[in-house]
């Protein structure tokens, strides 16, 4: 057996179904052999950018890991801006390369892609990198590799096979799975503590718990507690809002700054706390108990009352079963029933004057219950992030590892091959769009059917807003863009323009329900962003 069909072995072994990548003169050896396997389907795109993006959405599915395929030097090196999104979300992503022949790497020969300390590069963007060589058990540093994505708090992996060893022959080195570690189970006495004294405790939550497939554990300790949950942009849904204990997005105005006001302990699972989700939003966090993998998060924007590090799964299993004791006083049920009835009222009130909201309200309104909308740094995802109820966790997913824009149109490709059945709409705006647009031909090529809505007021419209508010003039910010509708039938993708929310939410009904590639193109101008108002 091969190396190469050694590793395509282990990879189906370690749960994988699919890879998105594309065949280069350094990785055909890996191709040659993921041509003999039926078991794992191949995605062929256009960009290693956006088969990053993709492997992402792929990751953030619950599907298990999510693998792209690139090549030595300028391929792979396509890959580090997505995977930086990918590490700050913690979505276990698999990056697989090549490099240069095992005599030749670093040596500056000036071999063909050839990039002198290639792994370097991906240090700081992943959990780990891997460079394999002849001696090397196989298997066992592929599982390494898999089983690191996966545990613990997710997030990529970089995995570089020097390409003289695709075709050399070895024996089948058995299984050579990574043994679950042991971790200590911290003591949980301080925790308990303060929750046994609080009057309103309050969860906090977001993306890392989300993609770590905490929602179960979230939602039972939040009801055992009678405490509220408030997550990040990334984590809404991880307890659905339709749910009288969730109130969405941890900035909103109305009931969740009466939480903020009368929260006097407040235990965060998992979550990063980002300066620009929650320090520089204002947000307090009183008598802080963070649990979380380990300390890599810890004290940098709060200072934490009491750490519990350690498997967080783990951790929530052991608070339920504690607080399992613990007695809700009813003035706290009391409190819990009139704040969501006042939340419930806010969410109605939300002024009609915003335009975006009559748009978030058509996408709700077209999308099932189980449908996933994957939205993109742009204004409408702003809103969307803030307003747009998420029933199902994922049922929203947002680029806030790095907030990078052209994320959600491939990232939603990726959503949908792991969720074939699933509605799954897409939202970007048109700058954004044009980053990966080529990939319409990789929908069609691969049989991916979903509608996606391009915003298009020919501006990076953001940029031009944070312009005229800062220096009251734009600048560099018009885009000509093509005519989207023909650009769509080009690649043989339905399209149709719209302008209204009524208009819309009728475009996306009907293209859930074709079965095909929909390219919806939203042509509104949004002139304000909603930070601060909502």
């Amino acid at each position: 057996m091969k190396i190469s069909e050694l590793m395509v072995q282990t990879l189906k072994e370690g749960g994988v179904e699919v890879i998105f990548g594309i065949p280069s003169i350094h990785n055909i050896g890996f191709y040659d052999a993921l041509r003999k396997e039926p078991g794992i389907r191949h995605v062929l795109c256009r960009h290693e950018s956006n088969a990053t993006h993709m492997a992402d959405g792929y990751a953030r599915s619950g599907k298990g890991v999510g693998v792209v395929v690139a090549s030595t030097g300028p391929g792979v090196t396509y890959t580090i801006s997505p995977l930086i999104e990918a590490f700050y979300a913690c979505s276990p992503v698999l990056v697989i390369t090549s490099n240069l022949r095992v005599n030749q790497i670093d040596k500056g020969l000036g071999v063909l892609h050839e990039l002198k300390q290639q792994p370097t590069l991906f240090k700081s963007v992943t959990k780990a990198t891997i460079s394999l060589r002849p001696e090397d058990d196989i298997q066992a540093r592929l599982h390494e590799a898999i089983s690191l994505a996966l545990t613990g708090r997710p997030g990529p992996v970089f995995l570089e096979v020097p390409n003289d060893l695709w075709d050399i022959e070895v024996e089948d080195q058995g299984t050579g799975k990574v043994e679950a570690s042991n971790r200590r189970m911290p003591d949980l006495t301080q925790a308990m503590d303060l929750l046994k004294k609080a009057r309103h405790p309050m969860i906090i939550t977001g993306i890392e718990a989300l993609h770590a497939g905490l929602a179960g554990e979230v939602k039972a300790l939040a009801e055992k507690l009678c405490a509220p949950v408030l997550t990040d942009s990334g984590g809404k849904g991880i307890l659905p809002e339709d749910h009288v204990l969730a109130f969405g997005n941890v900035v909103n105005r109305g009931a969740v700054r009466t939480l903020h006001e009368t929260c006097d302990v407040t235990l965060n699972i998992g979550s990063r706390l980002r300066y620009v989700d929650f320090k520089r939003k204002g947000v307090h966090l009183p008598n802080l108990i963070h649990a979380d993998w380990d300390e890599a998060w810890v004290d940098k924007n709060f200072k934490a009352k009491v750490q519990v590090l350690g498997d967080v799964k783990e951790i929530l299993s052991n608070l339920i079963r504690e607080v399992e004791a613990l007695p809700v006083p009813e003035a706290r049920k009391t409190f819990m029933k009139d704040l969501r009835e006042k939340h419930e009222d806010y969410i109605r009130s939300i002024s009609p004057e915003f335009k975006e909201v009559g748009f978030i309200n058509a996408i709700r309104k077209a999308m099932p219950r189980e449908g996933i909308l994957v939205v993109d740094n742009t204004i409408l995802g702003y809103f969307s992030e803030q307003i747009y109820p998420s029933l199902r966790p994922m049922g929203l997913v947002s680029a806030k590892g790095s907030s990078p824009i052209g994320f959600s149109f491939p990232a939603a490709m990726g959503v949908k091959k792991a969720n074939p059945e699933t509605p799954v709409v897409a939202v970007i705006g048109d700058g954004g769009f044009l980053y990966g647009a080529n990939e319409l031909s990789t929908c069609v090529q691969s049989g991916i059917h979903f509608p996606v809505v391009v915003v298009n007021d020919n501006a990076f419209r953001m940029i031009d807003y944070l312009q005229m508010t800062s220096y009251q003039k734009g600048f560099e910010t018009d885009l000509m863009n093509p005519d989207f509708k023909t650009f769509a039938k080009a690649f043989g993708v339905d399209a149709v323009t719209v302008e209204t929310p009524e208009d819309l939410s009728h475009a996306l009904a009907k293209a859930l329900g074709s079965n095909k590639m929909w390219l919806i193109e939203l042509k509104v101008k949004f002139p304000e962003l909603p930070f601060g108002r909502f």
